[in-house]
């Protein structure tokens, strides 16, 4: 008896066959750049094994995932449709059928079920993809688009040509400079046909220019590191080169993976023909002329997954710089350059919101308007934190910075730009917010954030936002609650020079302007809205009399505090009668 085999099993062996290969390959390539020839036939067995286990099981766990969706989207039989059978006689004979009765014909036919869906062609709905099962069916995706064998052809050259990087020095056939000419004539020969291909196959002529451009990259690279042949002050300029000519194919060819693989290869230049010299300012002024490349593709293509590459290599690599290399007196230069790329790349944000096409009007690029600030704050508040008041100078200068960049947004009135602006608008609150803590005490705090708070409504007035207004006025509750926790413990040795009269000032102002800014509006304010100007005044007007009544009671006699506090009460009541 023949067991049946599974349709579409030949396509999986294949696979599995090419995922082992690859394995094979990778740890070939892996022996034979670390030197671990001792180990080469373990690992490289190691690696087919591993590809082809990988293969399998990646293929069963989809299969399985398919089985058990399937099984879950199938409906059960009805009830009424399983009947109990009749008991059967001792000899099995056919019995009659019963006659129908009137009960039973007028029972409605039981459906039949649905026919199950083949396990093969369910999809996987209850099992989510690892991340790297994604990462490799991209990679398997990238492989299969466009010509699939011109594809697998240039990554097997890629490798080639680094075995025949190494065996140059070894076998002494030819001498090692031939060699590595003939391996960048290669690659000007498949930059060169690709470019005249670009108009009949544009898939095929972009996989040409790319291995083209990693094939040169490879070549300098080895000349420098494997074999000395040439000095780091001569390899670093041809790879700047070569990424400027990788940027200048990507833009004149719309091609995204050439812009990538360039500027991937020029951000790793540095740290490829790096002597270990630790020159952090060559090192930075050249990644600031990259993210100048960077800023001009930015001008003319939207392409965010380039915009993420620089970002990431650029902050990765000061990050690294600040963790292993930095000496104090690397301050001024090192936090110019960090401040001047933080500067870059909110440029670039701006410039992707404005180069969207029509359909994405209003899209930010979350990642890097929201993962900037945080990166450039927290290395370079690593660099001041011993500075008086360094943290929250720098933070209220990041507040400002992005404050002044979401009013200008705004009034440009441009709809491409609006959810930009109020991101920006909210990044100023928070670092705003952030600078007090770290520069008064705790009571002085909590009278900022009525500040905060009145202008959070303010922003909700002028834009029509009942969340945010509503924000702002509990804001105002919250600060006052919590200034009233240590008021009597707040220092007062000066008359109106003292936390305590400065922040009930700054509560009585924050109240006043909101009730004035909500009265304003009475036609736009919602049900629950209705009383909240006239709340606040009141609100702003308590914390008026209660801060200046303390005053008068701390640092006046007390024969003349009876008159002080009916001159200071005469005098507020004057004044509300002249601006009511």
């Amino acid at each position: 008896m023949s067991i049946p085999q599974t349709p579409g099993v030949w396509p999986q062996v294949w696979r599995a066959l090419a995922a082992a290969a690859l394995g094979a390959l990778l740890m070939a390539a892996a022996v034979d750049l670390f030197d671990l020839y001792g180990l080469r036939v373990y690992l490289v067995q190691f690696g087919a094994l591993g590809g082809f286990a990988w293969s399998l099981l990646s293929h069963w766990q989809k299969r399985f995932a398919a089985l058990e969706a399937a099984l879950k989207t199938t409906p059960a039989r009805p009830v009424a449709a399983v009947a109990a059978p009749a008991p059967e006689p001792a000899v099995s004979q056919p019995a009659a059928a019963p006659p129908a009765t009137a009960a039973a014909t007028a029972r409605p036919p039981t459906p039949e079920p649905p026919s199950r869906p083949s396990w093969k062609e369910a999809a996987p709905q209850s099992l989510e993809p690892s991340l790297l099962s994604r990462w490799v069916e991209a990679g398997l995706a990238w492989f299969k688009r466009g010509n699939p064998m011109a594809r697998v052809g240039i990554v097997v050259l890629f490798f080639g040509g680094a075995f025949l990087a190494r065996y140059a020095a070894e076998s002494g056939l030819f001498p090692i400079e031939v060699r590595l000419m003939t391996l960048a004539a290669g690659a000007m020969v498949l930059l060169g046909l690709g470019w005249r291909l670009r108009d009949n196959n544009r898939n095929y002529a972009l996989i040409l220019q790319g291995g083209g451009i990693a094939v040169l990259y490879l070549t300098v690279f080895a000349a420098l590191k494997l074999y000395h042949l040439v000095a780091p002050g001569f390899a670093l300029p041809v790879m700047i080169v070569i990424a400027l000519a990788a940027a200048v194919l990507a833009v004149a060819q719309n091609a995204l993976v050439l812009a990538v693989i360039g500027f991937s290869g020029g951000f790793l230049a540095p740290i490829l023909t790096s002597t270990g010299s630790g020159n952090h300012i060559a090192l930075f002024s050249y990644y600031s002329v990259l993210n100048l490349g960077v800023f001009a593709i930015a001008w003319f293509r939207a392409w965010r997954v380039l915009n993420l590459v620089g970002f990431l290599f650029t902050f990765g690599v000061a990050g690294a710089f600040r963790a292993f290399s930095y000496q104090p007196e690397d301050l001024v230069s090192t936090d110019f350059f960090l401040l001047l790329f933080f500067v870059m790349y909110v440029a670039i944000s701006i410039l992707f919101s404005l180069r969207q096409p029509p359909q994405l009007k209003g899209y930010v690029s979350g990642s890097l308007v929201f993962g900037l600030p945080v990166a450039a704050f927290t290395i370079h508040a690593t660099l001041v934190h011993q500075l008086a008041f360094g943290l929250a100078w720098s933070a209220l200068g990041f507040g400002l910075f992005y404050l002044a960049l979401a009013v200008l947004l705004f009034v440009s009135r441009n709809p491409n730009l609006r959810l930009l602006a109020e991101a920006f608008a909210a990044l100023g609150v928070v670092f705003a917010s952030l600078a007090v803590p770290l520069a008064f005490d705790e009571r002085t705090t909590a009278a900022m954030w009525a500040v905060e708070g009145a202008g959070l409504l303010w922003i909700g007035v002028r834009q029509d936002r009942r969340l945010a207004r509503g924000f702002g006025a509990l804001l105002q509750l919250a600060a006052g609650f919590g200034f009233l926790l240590g008021f009597d413990n707040l220092p007062a040795e000066r008359a109106l020079l003292n936390s305590a009269w400065i922040g009930t000032v700054l509560l009585a102002l924050s109240g006043l302007a909101c009730g004035l800014w909500l009265a304003r509006v009475a036609a736009q304010r919602a049900q629950w809205e209705r009383h909240w100007d006239t709340a606040l005044g009141l609100w702003g007007i308590g914390w008026w009399l209660f801060g200046g009544l303390q005053e008068i009671d701390r640092f006046l006699a007390q024969a003349h505090e009876f008159g002080a506090t009916l001159t200071f009460v005469a005098a507020t009541l004057l004044a509300l009668h002249a601006f009511g």
